[in-house]
């Protein structure tokens, strides 16, 4: 009987581990899911309405809730940073937060130094580079998801 409780508890155990893994693998594919979505609607919002970046960021924000650098990066302007120090700010205190998702913040990151500095052209190439590499992390994330999802 005790062999029976013990067999029952440790299939238990890692079937939950199991669970738990596969989660972190669809966690990570939204999150990037989630960068590109915000990537575009930059552009949009870039294109069309020709806002700032700070009311950028808070519609963002709203919009795109799990990408939390976007309030870091809306609460270090309001203090007086700049745009791009405080998005590099930002984007690499969410990295420490969340190493999982490391590459796709480092793409974000790079995005600092272009946005709000350059006309809209420039700016528009830089989305669109910096979409083109999010997709290819978004298709490896999926990738990875099916691939380890089932163990």
């Amino acid at each position: 009987m005790l062999k029976l409780t013990g067999a029952v508890l440790l299939f238990g155990a890692c079937a939950l581990a199991g669970v738990r893994y596969g989660m972190q693998w669809r966690r990570r594919q939204e999150y990037y899911e989630q960068l590109d979505g915000w990537l575009t609607f930059l552009q949009l919002e870039i294109s069309y309405s020709r806002s700032s970046m700070v009311e950028l960021l808070r519609q963002g924000g709203k919009e795109f809730p799990e990408l939390t650098f976007l309030s870091g990066c809306e609460q270090r302007m309001a203090e007086g940073e700049s745009f791009a120090h405080a998005l590099s700010a930002a984007v690499a205190e969410t990295s420490k937060e969340l190493p999982e998702f490391e590459k796709g913040l480092a793409i974000i990151g790079e995005l600092a130094s272009t946005l709000g500095t350059t006309d809209m052209e420039d700016q528009q190439k830089v989305l669109r580079l910096a979409q083109k590499k999010l997709s290819l992390l978004t298709a490896e994330a999926r990738e990875d998801r099916k691939k380890y999802e089932k163990l």
